[in-house]
């Protein structure tokens, strides 16, 4: 998932791993990779957002600005784990899941979207445990009819 955690104007890069081949369930480490601007890329995933380098079997993210301040947050869903919100404090990503959902969103999730559906101003986020691998002008569609969770961000 590429977006620019560290605000500098350049993409790095979240690669959430799923699992080592012929051992599943074992999900191996996820990495975050700053861009030095220079195109060179370090994987900084234990400094920049603690706690998510082991967080499970991710499947899918979704890059947003969910709570409005101009930077960008992550959203991660995987197999067999809860939600994973974390927020951009300053370059650094912030697990703040149960600030955010307030709940046990423990799950099989396979697929994550965040569009303002309803029409208000803020970012609503649709999780589904339903994998998709058709023409992209049905995806959306299709999402929502195979949705389990629908989540619907608000802001304080």
């Amino acid at each position: 998932m590429p977006f620019d955690v560290d605000d500098d104007d350049d993409l790095d890069l979240f690669i959430g791993n799923r699992m080592l081949p012929g051992q599943y369930p074992m999900a191996p480490p996820s990495q975050l990779l700053i861009n030095d601007g220079q195109g060179v890329f370090t994987n900084q995933i234990a400094s920049v957002a603690n706690g998510l380098e082991h967080t499970g079997m991710i499947t899918d993210a979704l890059a947003t600005d969910l709570n409005k301040d101009g930077a960008m947050d992550l959203i991660v869903v995987g197999e067999w784990m809860s939600i994973k919100i974390m927020i951009n404090e300053h370059g650094k990503l912030i697990d703040k899941s149960r600030d955010w959902l307030g709940e046990n969103t423990s799950g099989w999730w396979n697929v994550i979207t965040g569009e303002d559906y309803d029409q208000d101003g803020d970012i609503d986020l649709i999780v589904g445990n339903a994998e998709i691998t058709i023409n992209s002008k049905y995806l959306q569609i299709i999402r929502l009819r195979w949705c389990t969770k629908i989540l619907m961000e608000t802001v304080r």
